[in-house]
């Protein structure tokens, strides 16, 4: 039976449905002249969407299916977006469906790192007898890069990609999926300080474009703070139209036309082309294997990450991290890492793909000679290892998030504009913000590794978890990993400790702050030299100890965590 409160939100709606057409038919006429591309119909068509979609979202959220019990649950970068997946969650829909909603949420609530004009990958994990991949859709460059604009954009993967994720294992319809996030780009939403905090950093870019000025300056033409509202009722507007008509309009056909020359007119490079032939990539994982018939799976390249992770987790389970003293796992860590990063140097590419096939990168013998070279009490330096590593600018501007649900169903996705806001130029009468075409001076989608933790023959999954960082995106990882899934630390315990990292160039150990006095002392004693930062890298993680689904007769155990380094928002049931 619905709450007192519950009905109270419904009559609302109802008053608010009602006198939205008397609204709207003052209004739908006007076309501003920077919306010029599109016609007066669509407008009028948008409005009649919008009393739609809070119809579909009082059906969907206040009178549809309600699940009881353990629900599963969500970690993501931005604390509304979570919002919007939990409520997914209970509704019936499964991680699926959930990851769909909290990618078109975050396009809306941060652009700067989820638009919809990126790209991403994801680690799924379908719960029975599916089979456990990735999706890559990453933010490629347009086959027009190579042309004379300034800031060159990337074709957008992220609309295909979760529609394909959707299309092949979600529950509820694609329009229900969409609803939370166009409502809140129609009707405006308040700032998380997630947004605002990467808003602050490219303020002055962002005021030398008028599109992007209109979206995110407030009435003093300052970025918007934290608790002020944004309204984005042009990308309400693309939404509305993915919602009703699918993907395909916006990748073929006269809509995708218009949204080639809007990118082009905002100084992006995108063809026709570029979005008729854009495929997103099922590929198999990279895997590790873990105590307790375990495997971790990391997304090959060109997700380099991925695979620089991948070896130093194999290096810390082929010396048996597990039964490591505090400051041994810290020593090791670091070596490995410093190793790793200068294997690197043999197979990666400017984009990230590989020269040497994915099994020569994790071959038992490779593994064997990395980890037999390092001494346990004793640090070497970088200079004497072959190839010398040599550093390689990562962007940091990534969004991650990772669901798991009641049914053992399990997604843990990255998500980038390849660079923090794009070219930070907004598409006009699209409110659509541009990604930044991937070069060799840190844009791009190399640092992006989702995670999961599964059970060789079971089935059943253990963590899922995305992280973000750039260069420290792999070693926020592999802390994690070797005190969870290598070793005996709940979850809290592994996200709230000191993180270590060494790349390789320069040859220095970076530990966070809060690392113990003793542990910096000890790892200088054996020759390490030792810089504090103040964080490094940042997670979203799901835990679950006895696996989702659980054996039988026993209940979930599991734990969600956003990084405290970050501003997001983990939602769960143990």
């Amino acid at each position: 039976m619905r709450s007192e409160e519950g009905n109270k939100r419904v009559i609302w709606r109802q008053i608010v449905v009602s006198i939205l057409p008397i609204l709207f038919s003052g209004c739908a006429s006007i076309v501003s002249s920077t919306d010029s591309l599109f016609s007066a119909s669509d407008k009028v068509l948008s409005s009649a969407e919008e009393i739609f979609s809070i119809q579909q979202q009082e059906k969907t959220f206040e009178t549809g299916t309600v699940v009881e019990g353990f629900l599963g649950g969500v970690a993501v970068d931005e604390p509304r977006a979570a919002l919007v997946g939990r409520e997914v969650l209970s509704a019936g829909g499964n991680a699926f469906d959930a990851a769909t909603a909290i990618f078109f949420a975050l396009s809306v609530t941060l652009p700067s790192t989820a638009g919809l004009a990126g790209g991403g990958v994801c680690a799924v994990h379908p719960a029975g007898e599916g089979k456990t991949e990735f999706l890559q859709f990453l933010p490629y460059p347009s086959n027009q890069s190579g042309g004379v604009s300034l800031r060159p954009s990337a074709v957008p993967g992220n609309p295909r990609g979760f529609f394909l994720l959707h299309s092949k294992y979600g529950r509820l319809s694609w329009s229900q999926l969409l609803v939370p996030a166009e409502n809140l780009a129609r009707f405006g939403y308040r700032t998380s300080r997630a947004f605002a905090t990467q808003l602050a950093r490219v303020a002055p870019a962002l005021k030398a474009d008028r599109e992007a000025r209109k979206i995110f300056l407030n009435d003093k033409g300052e970025p918007v703070e934290e608790g002020q509202k944004v309204k984005q009722v042009d990308y309400a507007n693309v939404l509305a139209r993915i919602r009703t008509r699918g993907v395909g309009d916006f990748y073929i056909g006269s809509y995708s036309a218009a949204i080639v020359r809007a990118v082009n007119q905002a100084g992006g490079t995108l063809s026709e082309e570029d979005l008729r032939l854009f495929k997103p990539q099922w590929v198999d994982p990279l895997q590790v294997e873990g105590p307790h018939n375990t495997l971790v799976l990391f997304p090959p390249p060109p997700n380099a990450a991925g695979a620089i992770a991948a070896q130093i987790s194999a290096i810390a389970q082929n010396l048996n991290v597990r039964t490591l003293s505090e400051i041994d796992r810290y020593h090791l860590l670091a070596e490995a890492s410093k190793r790793v990063f200068s294997y690197r140097q043999r197979w990666m590419q400017p984009d990230g793909s590989s020269s040497l096939n994915h099994e020569e990168i994790l071959s038992e013998q490779t593994i064997e000679t990395l980890a037999k070279s390092i001494n346990l009490k004793k640090a070497i330096s970088a200079e004497s290892l072959r190839p010398i590593p040599i550093a390689s600018p990562e962007t940091s501007s990534s969004a991650t998030f990772a669901v798991i649900d009641r049914e053992g169903n399990a997604v843990a996705c990255g998500v980038t504009m390849n660079n923090l806001f794009g070219t930070g130029k907004v598409a006009p009468g699209l409110g659509l913000l541009l990604a930044a075409a991937p070069d060799n001076k840190g844009r791009g989608y190399r640092a992006l590794s989702p995670v999961l933790v599964v059970h060789k023959f079971k089935r059943a999954v253990f963590l899922a978890m995305s992280a973000s960082g750039g260069v420290t995106l792999p070693t926020t990882l592999t802390n994690i990993i070797a005190r969870v899934a290598f070793g005996d630390d709940n979850l809290e315990k592994a996200m709230q400790a000191p993180r270590i990292h060494h790349g390789g160039d320069p040859d220095v150990v970076f530990v966070e702050q809060k690392m113990s006095r003793e542990i910096i002392d000890a790892l200088r004693q054996r020759g390490h030299t030792v810089s504090v930062s103040t964080t490094l890298g940042r997670a979203n993680a799901i835990f679950c100890s006895l696996g989702m689904p659980p054996p039988k007769k026993r209940s979930p155990d599991c734990s969600f965590f956003s990084d405290f380094r970050g501003h997001g928002l983990a939602l769960g049931e143990s």
